[in-house]
């Protein structure tokens, strides 16, 4: 890792040490920090007073509080209680910087074991095969906007069992809940949103876009696309599942649970909870990502259209 990210990185960390133990002593935090002595301890710290920018001092953000008893407590203008979620795209993005340190010459053998843990656990509880698969494509659609061509795929509509051909004008992507492309179609003549995950065959023309997107609507249309899909989780069906533990809070960044209780099986124990449906085709292949960790119990006819559309699962038989 770069030297100046090390260090930076090393004492923000001491915001979230000190925000999550407050009243920690100094000895304890040195402890878990690894610094050489206290009075570097106290330099560090002394210097997250400079967390800032102009025309703000640094004592607008970040209050550190020595107390006679050798102890530190941290105030910040923002909380930092609450875990930020990272997007699928974000998750690919680490997972590639680990791969790309744990191939490099230069990095230590320690570190190594270090990073291959940390992406056995993503590999684990993340689902991004299907964000891996959408790789491709997505390369392929920002080629598109870059030119400015047409953009040629097959896509099988929400309703839909065989794939259409469609030719759009590309604008731009988004991602809630889902990756999406949103486009001209030259077919439909008029303004659609496509998901990534069904298109294929994706190709780039020769031909320019002849609808041009203005760059005003963009913002106007993801608050349209937030506001029908809050509509459709409102009047959503609800579907039973059950999920490992170690997969509850990455599923639950997708879609919100009520978790009802415990149920084991086969002597594991699983969360018994109900979400809502939402929008099927994006319902199904949020399971997909996290194939055995989640298993659908209801309805029955998604849980049935569900198992056709895979090759192979393996759900335990319950009593």
């Amino acid at each position: 890792m770069n030297p100046t990210k090390f260090r930076v990185s090393s004492k923000l960390n001491l915001i979230k040490i000190i925000t999550e133990n407050p009243g920690i002593s100094l000895s304890k935090l040195q402890n878990y920090t690894n610094h050489k002595n206290i009075d570097q301890l106290k330099k560090d710290l002394g210097e997250l007073f400079m967390v800032g920018s102009y025309p703000y001092t640094p004592a607008d953000y970040i209050d550190i509080d020595f107390n006679d008893n050798e102890t530190v407590n941290i105030n910040l203008p923002v909380s930092v209680d609450k875990t930020i979620g990272l997007t699928i795209n974000e998750w690919l993005a680490i997972r590639k910087i680990l791969e790309e340190e744990i191939n490099h010459p230069d990095t230590e053998e320690a570190y190594k074991i270090q990073y291959k843990s940390i992406l056995e656990k993503i590999k684990k509880i993340i689902p991004y095969s299907e964000a891996k698969e959408n790789e491709e494509i997505r390369k392929k659609i920002e080629e598109a906007i870059q030119k400015k061509k047409k953009f040629s795929f097959l896509y099988t509509g929400w309703k839909d069992n065989t794939k259409e051909a469609r030719v759009v004008d590309p604008w731009f992507t988004f991602t809630e809940k889902n990756e999406y492309l949103v486009a001209y179609c030259n077919n439909r003549k008029g303004r659609r949103n496509f998901r990534l995950s069904s298109i294929s065959s994706p190709k780039v023309l020769e031909d320019n876009i002849s609808n041009p997107l203005d760059a005003s609507e963009q913002n106007m249309h993801i608050l349209e696309f937030n506001t029908f899909l809050n509509q459709s989780e409102e009047n959503s069906e609800i579907a039973e599942i059950l999920l490992s533990s170690e997969v509850e809070f990455n599923f639950s960044k997708y879609a919100k649970l009520e978790v009802v209780g415990i149920k084991k099986i086969s002597d594991r124990e699983y969360i018994y909870a109900r979400t809502k449906i939402i929008e099927k085709n994006w319902f199904l292949d949020l399971l997909k990502g996290f194939g055995e960790k989640v298993i659908l119990l209801s309805p029955e006819p998604l849980r049935k259209e569900f198992l056709a559309s895979i090759d192979q699962i393996k759900i335990p038989i319950s009593g």
